[in-house]
């Protein structure tokens, strides 16, 4: 199966059922646009930009009207018009579904967002304190509410089923997760700040952003956990924002002035460009909770910005204007929609429990190949006599347990403990007291003893994995004896070398090192009274002598474990449930080289607090910018040697049996081998899986073959 391993810090994380935005495969993508003037909806072709009909709402000219939702088969739109109703509309037939029309709900009704299994629309309100509706589209029916107990101005679901939710009055952004049955529950997830009216996912799940009105900023954060990677500024107050396909651009349409700003950004970190790739001067629009005031057609060629009196379009890649699409009924235009087809991606063995995956060409016989289950992705909900693997069909199919996805948590590693909110080291200096500045220091937390003069060039920092019988007499513990706690430690130091030209750090293999690396499970108990360390503290970070300002020497250890925590130590992102050995690794060692808690920045390295699910690497510009002020040199290496990229035949696993059902089927590997077409010998090839669902979603997923040629 595949995976990436090259990059620790370019890792996404090891989700198992990975969803992507792709084109709509039907012939014609259609789109609506809700007009406040008229009380009406408006159909379009979103393909060739026209006017395909208009729908009356009765009785709602003039109201405030408000956002639309279309099915991924176009068949069904929905509107909401801030009466607490929800209109549902025939697309093909361009009139009033029937059934129950309008549905009535329990809040006014304005955002709408429809859930990846297409059987719920869940809506909500603007800044009223009012709960969450859920439409059950098939029943034509509200059948639960969901109430956090604040007003909830925006909704979005994502294509795996999470929820994000913001509310204006208490400045917060909220995760829930919404199941098969409509059901909502709080993962307790909360991102504060600014005056939040909308949010999305980006494709792929692992990231987002949410648009704040007043502030004018767009801030990123990744999923799980909201944790907040960057914010930019916009000329403007934002309203409402959009993804295109690919995930490496962010729309988001302001007002004073109004205009569409135009962020790069990295789907898989949150990462956001610097400054806006460009902006789009467009008119003002009321300045309404949670609507889409702009969409992307399915490929993200397109943009399409409600104006007065039109939808107009923008070439997405530059922002040249295209067209206006017109028509007398659309005036006042609020939401705008465009349905898009959610490819599930799922994890494929070929071969299972073999690495790597050899395929004879002239050889008969089956082709072994699985697609993976686990605690997200049931694989009986594959319709085995759709799945094609290079376009070939399978012999037949069985259900059985038989490989382990990558990333996947070891059976054997026993129950996950939930803990939350534990600081990361004492915010005293445990040996030698907490010295009195001057000293750059990030808030609380430690300092480093002073003796020799820092180079101008370079500070060099050896380490090892010794643990030296002094420290453990007084700190007891013992050596980093796993090999997966050893490389993400190597990690965390990596990380520090990213940063700044000032200070770098090599392993060595002696015990004369500048640190000395170990465990120490007794941190959180005497001789540290009081301490929460997360990581075990870090002991021996002091300061001493004269000059603050220029001199410095480091000789101490460093404990970053303690047993009593349930801890990843893989290279992929943690689970949730799960504390990141190597962010605990990477923030004792900013301790160790003077940098204190940085409290006021969530995304910082040395922020004092970390829960279960979260990585924080590399160091933020905040981190940066102190280690800088310690380390003024420019002689160091910045960043660690480059890795070769691996192999593409290395690219699989041979992980067995893992709890989980998986759909295996079996091929006729000559059928295969003609598909692939000309190979050669020793070649790697990527072979891709295609199918859909039992409800018709498409799916998709690929694993590397290795060709051998029979002599």
């Amino acid at each position: 199966m595949n995976k990436s391993l090259w990059s620790t810090l370019k890792t996404l994380p090891a989700v198992l059922l990975a969803l992507a935005i792709q084109g709509s495969a039907t012939a014609q993508t259609k789109g609506m646009v809700v007009n406040r003037s008229t009380g009406s909806v408006t159909v379009f072709d979103a393909d060739a930009d026209t006017v395909l009909g208009t729908v009356i709402l009765p009785g709602t000219a003039g109201a405030s009207m408000g956002d639309c939702s279309i099915t991924v088969d176009q068949t069904l739109g929905f509107v909401t018009d801030f009466l607490s109703r929800v209109w549902v509309i025939d697309i093909p037939a361009l009139s009033l579904a029937g059934g129950t029309n309008p549905i009535p709900i329990v809040n006014f009704g304005e955002d709408t967002s429809i859930t990846p299994d297409q059987k719920f629309v869940l809506v909500s309100d603007g800044s009223a304190t009012q709960p969450i509706s859920v439409i059950d589209i098939a029943a034509r029916a509200q059948v639960s509410t969901f109430n956090p107990g604040t007003d909830n101005n925006s909704v979005e679901v994502s294509s795996d089923g999470s929820v994000l939710a913001t509310s204006f009055n208490t400045s917060r952004l909220r995760r829930f997760t919404v199941d098969g049955s409509g059901t909502l529950t709080d993962t307790g997830e909360v991102l504060f700040g600014g005056s939040p009216m909308n949010s999305y996912f980006a494709p792929g799940n692992a990231s987002g952003v949410v648009v704040d009105f007043s502030t004018r900023t767009i801030r990123s954060f990744t999923i799980p956990g909201l944790a907040l990677v960057d914010t930019r500024s916009l000329a403007g107050n934002a309203i409402c924002g959009a993804f295109n396909a690919a995930g490496d651009r962010v729309y988001v349409r302001t007002n004073g002035p109004a205009r569409v700003e135009v962020f790069g950004f990295n789907s898989g970190t949150g990462a956001m460009g610097a400054a806006p790739l460009f902006n789009i001067p467009i008119a003002g629009t009321p300045s309404f909770f949670g609507m889409e005031q702009l969409t992307l057609s399915p490929d993200g060629s397109k943009l399409y910005v409600p104006q007065p009196g039109a939808l107009d379009v923008y070439d997405a890649t530059n922002g040249n204007f295209l067209t206006s699409i017109t028509d007398a009924a659309i005036n006042g235009a609020t939401g705008v929609c465009i349905p898009v087809e959610r490819v599930i991606e799922v994890p494929v063995d070929i071969k299972p429990q073999s690495c790597p995956n050899p395929l004879n060409v002239g050889k008969k016989g089956v082709l072994p190949v699985a697609v993976l289950g686990n605690d997200d992705f049931d694989v009986t909900d594959i319709d085995p006599s759709s799945v094609r693997l290079a376009g070939v069909p399978p012999l037949r199919s069985s259900l059985e347990d038989v490989a382990t996805p990558l990333g996947a948590p070891s059976p054997s590693s026993g129950p996950i403990v939930t803990l939350a909110g534990l600081e990361a080291g004492p915010p005293v200096d445990p040996i030698h007291g907490n010295p009195t500045p001057p000293f750059p220091i990030l808030g609380d937390g430690h300092h480093f003893r002073v003796e020799d003069e820092i180079p101008d060039d370079c500070v060099n920092v050896t380490y090892s994995f010794t643990w030296t019988p002094a420290v453990i007499a007084f700190f007891g513990g013992a050596d980093v004896s796993s090999a997966a706690q050893q490389d993400r430690i190597r990690d965390a130091f990596d990380c520090w070398n990213l940063v700044t030209p000032g200070i770098e750090f090599t392993e060595v293999v002696a015990a004369t090192a500048t640190l000395s690396v170990g465990t120490a499970a007794n941190f959180l108990s005497t001789p540290f009274p009081g301490a929460l360390g997360l990581g075990g503290g870090l002991g021996s970070v002091h300061l001493a002598g004269p000059d603050t300002a220029t001199n410095h020497h480091l000789t101490d250890h460093l404990a970053v474990q303690n047993d009593t925590f349930s801890w990843h130590t893989g290279p992929g992102l943690p689970p949730a449930g799960l504390f990141d050995y190597l962010s605990v690794a990477e923030q004792e060692i900013g301790h160790a080289i003077g940098l204190g808690h940085n409290a006021g920045d969530t995304s910082s390295v040395m922020f004092p607090f970390l829960s279960p699910g979260i990585r924080r690497a590399p160091p933020n510009a905040a981190d940066e910018t102190s280690l800088d002020f310690l380390y003024p040199g420019d002689g160091c290496v910045v960043g660690p040697p480059p890795e070769p990229p691996p192999d593409l035949c290395d690219l699989c696993t041979d992980e067995g049996p893992d709890g989980f059902l998986d759909l295996t089927l079996k091929f006729k590997a000559q059928e295969v081998v003609a598909a692939l077409g000309e190979v050669a010998d020793g070649e790697c090839v990527t072979v891709e899986l295609t199918g859909t669902l039992n409800d018709g979603t498409p799916i998709k997923g690929e694993d590397v073959v290795l060709i051998l040629k029979k002599k």
